[in-house]
């Protein structure tokens, strides 16, 4: 169902190995700051009063706070070492997995080199802990001093004062922020528990990809594909579902030290990567084996994209009374008009052949565009929305169409501008649309047949219908017998001549007739950059010199159609 809940579903590509012995280790970690805060928070509590600790006590508890920090050390570092096993291992066993599916030969485990690299990597997060620890340790150490000074000069006024306000300045650290363990470049503190769960997350999948990387690399593999989330973060939106080169050796694509440079892979990043393999000389898969594993991996891609458009349809209380409690019940309702009628048949499978003439590679996702406005869309290398423009050649209000994607497309009132979704149009001569979309511009900038995945679709111009309560948006490549809005009709049952109506304008659906259901908008997520365009075509004037060499650079094909 298209605009319920989406179903749990297989995660795209790999999981990344190690987390269960990072979580034990962060937990670790947790306790003893609990632990030492909790000692250190009763002592401040005292400090001043008449059950105040005294200076050789605080001098033991000390020792108890050092002897604690000693034995998480070495705790610390045998579950470090379990994680680093864990997840490079893991790593390698991934990426194994993959090469034997797509029919590479396996060369022998380098078990001595891997054992190196372990114990390379083991030592570097040990010496991290160690790191955190010690800091722990001296801001422990600073308490107590302060603490013990308290002790010898309470009384006095200036002392008694200076230490006072002090400790109100501990407390607060001790209830609030922990035990300091690292001050980054910017200033920032962070505390034991937060620096070390950062630490584990980020080593985690720093290890179990350069395991991943570095046996695809040995087998003679350069080139991966990115995972695709929706939503994601700035930093890694322009790699979604991205093909890059491991190493740079393959022309053509961006490579992996250049989306890192980026921020991808930052801590508690979601994306992980998979084994890629084109053909050279027309860009598929080249073996039998290697031709199924990239469909699998294309599958589970486009899966996990319209998995996270149906998600996102419902992520607004809003949307969800607008799909459960308006529209779907009205529109179960209007489909037993159908079956009333006696061509439910005929119904469905006029759906059917719409839904995969909208999948097709013959129907396009468009946009209209003016030709004086070409320059500026391909300078900025995206489109944008009229949050960010404030113009449109259609109605702008941007009051309204917050509305209407907030109920009809689950997004929060506070989303930033430029994330919110970009309309198109979907036609099989996206060129020749018709009035309705030349309205919006006389330059058809046809988009790639991978957007459609992270796009939905209604019927007619959303911002009109949905404040009619007449439309429901359905993923471009999922529409289903919902989609048709029935609304105009009365009574029980459809005459014969009705139902013929209804027929043939579904088969409308998508083309570029000027039937009333053959306008489909398209809103796509996740941006529109110049990578998802297919070609530009000009359907007034031909482009400038100008254009024409930013078009050139930018590697988009174009043409002029009158």
């Amino acid at each position: 169902m298209a605009t319920t809940a989406a179903p749990n579903r297989k995660e795209p590509f790999h999981r990344v190995f190690g987390d269960e012995q990072a979580t034990r280790l962060i937990e670790l970690y947790k306790r003893a700051e609990k632990e030492i805060g909790t000692k250190l928070l009763r002592a401040v509590l005292k400090a001043g009063t008449k059950k105040a600790l005294s200076v050789r006590r605080l001098e033991q508890e000390l020792k108890a706070v050092y002897k604690m920090l000693d034995e998480l050390k070495k705790a610390g570092e045998s579950a470090s070492a379990e994680m680093v096993t864990a997840s490079f291992n893991g790593g390698i066993a991934v990426a194994r997995k993959q090469l034997k599916a797509a029919g590479i030969p396996l060369i022998a485990e380098m078990g001595g080199v891997h054992e190196k690299a372990m114990k390379v990597y083991s030592s570097m997060i040990g010496d991290r802990l160690a790191d955190v620890v010690t800091t722990a340790g001296r801001t422990t150490a600073d308490i107590y001093r302060q603490l013990q000074l308290d002790s010898v000069l309470t009384g006095t006024v200036a002392g008694y004062e200076t230490i006072n306000t002090t400790i109100r300045q501990m407390e607060k650290t001790g209830e609030a922020q922990g035990l300091v363990a690292f001050v980054d470049r910017a200033g920032k503190q962070w505390n034991m528990s937060t620096y070390v769960e950062m630490l584990a997350r980020t080593t985690v999948m720093k290890i179990h990809n350069e395991a991943v990387k570095n046996e695809f690399v040995a087998h003679g593999e350069d080139l991966v594909i990115i995972s695709y989330h929706l939503p994601t973060c700035e930093m890694c939106k322009p790699w979604n579902g991205r093909i890059v080169s491991l190493t740079g050796a393959t022309k053509g694509y961006p490579t992996m030290t250049d989306a890192e440079a980026e921020g991808l892979f930052h801590p508690n990043c979601r994306h992980a990567f998979s084994l890629y393999i084109p053909d050279e000389s027309t860009g598929v898969i080249g073996s039998d084996a290697a031709r199924e594993t990239e469909t699998e991996e294309q599958r589970q891609l486009h899966e996990a994209q319209i998995a996270e458009v149906e998600k996102q349809l419902l992520s607004t209380p809003e949307a969800r009374d607008y799909y459960q409690k308006i529209m779907l019940p009205g529109l179960e309702s209007d489909y037993q008009i159908i079956k009333n009628s006696g061509f439910e048949d005929q119904f469905i499978q006029a759906i059917q052949n719409a839904a995969e003439r909208l999948k097709s590679e013959e129907t396009k996702i468009a946009i209209r565009i003016w030709n004086y406005d070409i320059e500026k869309m391909l300078n900025d290398g995206r489109f944008k929305s009229q949050f960010e423009t404030h113009t449109s050649s259609g109605v702008v209000s941007v009051q309204k169409r917050a509305y209407v994607e907030r109920h009809l497309l689950g997004l929060e009132n506070a989303i930033s501008p430029k994330n919110r979704p970009i309309y198109g149009y979907l036609s099989d001569k996206p060129a020749e649309h018709g009035i309705r979309a030349e309205i919006y511009g006389d330059i058809a900038v046809v988009l790639k047949n991978e957007v459609k995945y992270r796009s939905t679709c209604t019927i007619g111009d959303s911002l009109d219908k949905m404040l009619r309560l007449e439309v429901i948006a359905q993923p471009v490549t999922k529409i289903d017998r919902r989609f048709v809005e029935l609304k105009r009709y009365r009574g029980p049952t459809l005459s014969k001549q009705e139902s013929e109506k209804l027929i043939n304008s579904i088969k409308e659906i998508g083309t570029n007739s000027n039937q009333e259901n053959a306008y489909t908008e398209a809103q796509i997520f996740g941006q529109v950059c110049t990578k998802d365009i297919e070609k530009i075509i000009f359907t007034g004037s031909p482009p400038s010199e100008r254009i024409e060499k930013l078009l050139k650079d930018k590697g988009i094909p174009w043409e002029v159609r009158k």
